[in-house]
């Protein structure tokens, strides 16, 4: 029996003398990129920096065309029920003062006049016709095969 516990704690004393202490493996060396690699990846960065610069201009152009679209969507909406109720009494509340939505200015940076609502103008598609027609391939805003 003593043999027994002789040789449990001999093979115990050398498993932990060959394992070494708890937590202290050995970090690996930590490399550096070459030079090559450097120069590689530092193309990538600046060519990922100049995708996100121009997807970020594109979205904010996408964003003005839909504050253009809503507001002419809206004028239509609008321009419709007023020149259909002109001189009716069946919705006397509508009228044409101040009551347009505002377009935050984004249809006057693509250049597109909008047809406000009014009870002399029956609405038309003008407007929308100018802002598809931002999409044609003579189109300076929208190049969709950049």
């Amino acid at each position: 029996m003593k043999r027994i516990i002789v040789f449990v704690a001999a093979t115990a004393i050398l498993a932990f003398a060959a394992a070494g202490p708890a937590g202290a493996k050995s970090a690996p060396a930590k490399k550096s990129p070459t030079l090559a690699q450097f120069n590689a990846l530092s193309k990538k960065v600046t060519a990922l920096q100049k995708q996100v610069k121009t997807l970020t201009a594109d979205i904010n152009i996408l964003a003005a065309y839909d504050v253009c679209l809503t507001a002419a969507t809206a004028d239509a909406l609008q321009g419709t029920w007023i020149f259909v109720n002109k001189g009716s009494a069946l919705f006397p509340t509508t009228s044409t003062g101040g009551s347009a939505i505002s377009d935050l200015q984004a249809c006057s940076a693509f250049k597109i006049s909008r047809q406000l609502p009014s009870t002399d103008t029956a609405p038309s598609t003008a407007v929308f016709s100018a802002l598809t027609g931002l999409f044609g391939p003579a189109s300076d805003f929208f190049r969709l095969n950049r």
